[in-house]
């Protein structure tokens, strides 16, 4: 499910830029290539402490952060 939705996502213009964090209990490292392949920003196994989602927001925010800038400073 979270695979076509994933796929949906990115494949779409409008939602392409949103960061996806897969949050899952498929802990293979075969599960976590295949996600980060299809396009996925990262890969959180459950359980998963709050400190670690947490990490992985923030440097996801920071990433789009810096994006902007790239962007704007490209336009001066």
């Amino acid at each position: 499910m979270a695979t076509k939705f994933c796929v949906l996502l990115l494949g779409d213009a409008k939602t392409s830029q949103i960061p996806f964090i897969f949050s899952t209990s498929m802990s293979e490292v075969i599960d976590k290539a295949a996600a980060l392949k299809m396009g996925a920003d990262d890969y959180l196994i459950k359980p998963f402490d709050m400190k670690s989602l947490l990490a992985v927001v923030e440097s996801r925010m920071l990433a789009g952060k810096r994006q902007v800038h790239e962007i704007e400073a490209s336009f001066r």
